[in-house]
């Protein structure tokens, strides 16, 4: 079954307090399912995506199984275009995003059902291809599936104990896992989160780099991290072109973070990053805003 979102956050009874950037940045003045995977350890935020499906729609499940654009488009690469004759529409991995997002958004009304039909359409001819691939098709795919897990564009979370722990032995759970050390060395390490807080699908036409340095200094060990962010969207398309992030690096607890700099072209501004501490990490997080056509760097140092 697919069904949108916002036809089972409606029927939310009571007051969920949201995480603080989805208040401040998101404009949420509640916590709903739709913005439950704030967290960037999939087992937490699958979690809690039960909790609220639960409260919601009074469903219960076995397990949540993550998964994004870049899985299905890594499907659609190896079974090939998919014929939606409902929509009059021809869909492959090229034009996937394209062709959904002007079905979804075309017309839309709230109360609308025409996103919801589309999605079922597309997920069960994908589905009905799938189980219908032909043998030669079999390791493509299974090589495909492997490849998504490994990138985390598939994560698994279920409450089958001997299947997660095989899942979770793999690296397929999407946990923050913190490295240890237990001989005369410092295990360290850091991680990098995105959300989209701009209510629209800006963040298809980022294109990201990373790059990162550390030194001794004396008994201390500085590291910086800057962030490229490219936004490729075109003008023309105005606020849906708009890309609007929180940006949280995770880093050890004992970290100390100095403030982020920011830059565009040829200026540069200081940001305080906002800190929070959870599950044994430290997360720094600053808003960015990135236009069309823009580039912007971030520079986190702790």
């Amino acid at each position: 079954q697919v069904s949108d979102v916002y036809a089972a956050d409606g029927q939310l009874k009571g007051y969920v307090e949201p995480p603080a950037p989805i208040k401040n940045y998101l404009g949420e003045a509640s916590w709903y399912l739709r913005d439950s995977n704030w967290d960037a350890d999939f087992p937490t935020s699958a979690s809690r995506a039960e909790w609220f499906l639960d409260k919601e729609i009074d469903q219960r499940v076995d397990g949540v199984v993550g998964v994004d654009l870049e899985f299905a488009k890594n499907i659609l690469k190896i079974v090939g275009p998919t014929d939606l004759a409902d929509f009059n529409e021809v869909v492959d991995y090229k034009n996937l995003y394209e062709k959904t997002q002007r079905q979804v958004e075309s017309d839309f009304f709230p109360g609308s059902y025409k996103k919801t039909s589309f999605l079922t359409a597309l997920s069960r001819q994908l589905l009905i291809r799938v189980s219908e691939a032909k043998e030669n098709e079999f390791l493509p795919l299974a090589l495909k599936v492997l490849e998504s897990l490994e990138t985390r564009h598939v994560q698994v979370f279920l409450h089958n104990k001997s299947a997660q722990v095989a899942v979770s032995s793999l690296g397929f759970e999407g946990a923050v896992n913190q490295p240890s050390c237990l001989e005369n060395c410092y295990a360290d390490w850091f991680g990098v989160v995105e959300a989209n807080v701009g209510v629209n699908k800006a963040n298809y036409f980022l294109e990201r780099e990373l790059s990162f340095s550390g030194y001794l200094s004396g008994q201390d060990l500085k590291r910086f991290l800057t962030v490229r962010l490219k936004n490729s969207a075109n003008p023309a398309l105005g606020d849906a072109g708009e890309y609007k992030t929180y940006l949280r690096v995770m880093l050890p607890i004992s970290a100390s973070v100095n403030d982020a700099l920011v830059t565009s072209g040829s200026s540069q501004e200081a940001q305080i990053p906002e800190i929070e501490e959870k599950s044994g990490r430290k997360e720094a997080g600053i808003l960015i805003e990135i236009g069309p056509g823009q580039t912007k760097e971030v520079t986190f140092s702790w």
